[in-house]
């Protein structure tokens, strides 16, 4: 009896704290894995940091000054009214109004021929910017109309240094003899001229210019010494840059900043751009396209951006790459119209020529795609809001159409009402009455009487 009152209590205490740590265990696991895991990780830094913050922020300042078009604004004409105009070919005595070449009045331009030369002006804007004119706009003056130009040259070129390129030439087919009173203001827009004067307007590609030359071989009257006119408007897009032009490295060194970005140089070729981008050769401190500055740079050769879509870049060559084919207007370099998205042709080049609805020359010998039945005026936007949504849809459709079957006589009235409306237009009295009642409301009776 007294070995077993002994071996009991023994065995029981001494394992009873030597297992001590269960309910250490226990308590420690729970606490530390839930504070832990579940505030700290999943809710604090997957939801607030990555989705929000990042792609809010990020549209913004990536698509601002990315984009060349945001940089692009259409003028009715790229000459501002305080732009430096010098005549060419006109007797200095009887020429000394070349300020209303472009006042924006019809307060008129004259030159006395000297004969040396086709007479004409130089205008450099004031506001300095680089454009592409599309077309050109003469407003006739008001009271000679044998002075009046009926052939035209306009050359353009990126600085005074540049030798002159022409841009177009060709006759100015004039509708009528019709004259402007002087003084008039004119209100133009891109897409049209002043509808209240009479003007004349040849539309061409473009090529990118600061300044312009304007010229007139010939005039109405064939033995007059005069040519006038009362407004000139080069209607065109203006390039407003925003990056600084950057001369970072050269021959590939430091390789590091190769390829080089929009505005960097020195470049040597296009590889030395990155994607996208060109490499534009200069002589004698030319301004780069979309960039600002260089009047400091005389030889140094930028990569640029292409400034909009109807400016001819190659894209690729020979179906390289996939990705770039088939090519779009202005796009190169094609070697047929397959080549060329629908609708569009390859337009096959020996030179520079000209590619019909695209601005600059290219690259020289390299074909582009162009669009071969092109808006007749190949504005941003203007012509097209008028034309499509306005007439077409408010006066066509719902005028005529809507009100007769619309009201419930849809089902059985129609029919009636239709014969009843048609045959009283030719003459007989009896339906007069019933047209009067519900037709002759709307504007029935106005054109008719």
């Amino acid at each position: 009896p007294s070995q077993a009152p002994t071996n009991t209590p023994e065995i029981s205490p001494t394992k009873s704290p030597v297992v001590t740590p269960k309910p250490t265990g226990t308590p420690t696991s729970t606490p530390t894995s839930s504070p832990t895991n579940s505030p700290a990780t999943p809710e604090p830094t997957s939801e607030p940091t990555t989705p929000n913050p990042t792609r809010a922020p990020m549209p913004d300042p990536t698509s601002g000054p990315t984009p060349t078009d945001s940089e692009t604004t259409f003028v009715s004409n790229v000459l501002d009214a305080g732009s430096l105009v010098t005549h060419v070919g006109c007797n200095e005595e009887f020429s000394t109004r070349g300020h209303a070449a472009v006042d924006k009045t019809t307060e008129k331009f004259f030159c006395n021929k000297s004969g040396l030369t086709a007479p004409g002006i130089i205008v450099s804007p004031s506001h300095g910017l680089l454009s592409v004119a599309t077309s050109l706009r003469i407003y006739a003056q008001n009271n000679c109309d044998q002075c009046d130009p009926v052939s035209y040259i306009l050359e353009g070129r990126q600085d005074q240094s540049s030798s002159w390129s022409v841009i177009s030439e060709g006759d100015l087919l004039w509708d009528s003899t019709e004259r402007n009173a002087r003084g008039l203001p004119v209100s133009s827009t891109y897409p049209s001229g002043d509808s209240s004067l009479n003007f004349v307007e040849p539309h061409f590609p473009g090529k990118i210019a600061l300044e312009y030359k304007l010229t007139f071989p010939a005039t109405r009257g064939t033995d007059e010494l005069l040519v006038q006119f009362s407004e000139l408007e080069l209607p065109g897009k203006l390039f407003h840059p925003t990056i600084p032009l950057q001369d970072i490295g050269n021959n590939g060194d430091p390789p590091e900043l190769f390829p080089l970005g929009q505005c960097q140089g020195d470049c040597d070729h296009d590889k030395e751009c990155q994607d996208g981008l060109a490499c534009m050769q200069r002589a004698n401190y030319e301004a780069v396209v979309g960039c600002a500055g260089g009047d400091f740079d005389q030889h140094t050769d930028y990569c640029y951006g292409r400034p909009h879509a109807d400016y001819l870049w190659l894209m690729g060559d020979e179906g390289v790459p996939a990705s770039a084919f088939p090519l779009q207007k202005c796009d190169g370099d094609c070697d047929n119209d397959g080549e060329c998205a629908d609708g569009l042709k390859c337009f096959q080049r020996e030179e520079y020529e000209m590619v019909p609805g695209c601005d600059d020359t290219g690259v020289m010998k390299k074909d582009y795609c162009y669009d071969p039945n092109p808006n007749p005026y190949p504005g941003p936007g203007p012509t097209q809001q008028p034309t499509t949504k306005n007439p077409t849809q408010i006066p066509v459709t719902p005028s005529p159409t809507s009100p007769p079957p619309t009201a419930h006589p849809t089902t059985s009235l129609p029919t009636k009402a239709q014969p009843t409306t048609y045959q009283p237009t030719t003459g007989k009295p009896t339906p007069s009455n019933d047209p009067t009642s519900a037709p002759t409301e709307r504007p029935t009776p106005a054109p008719t009487n």
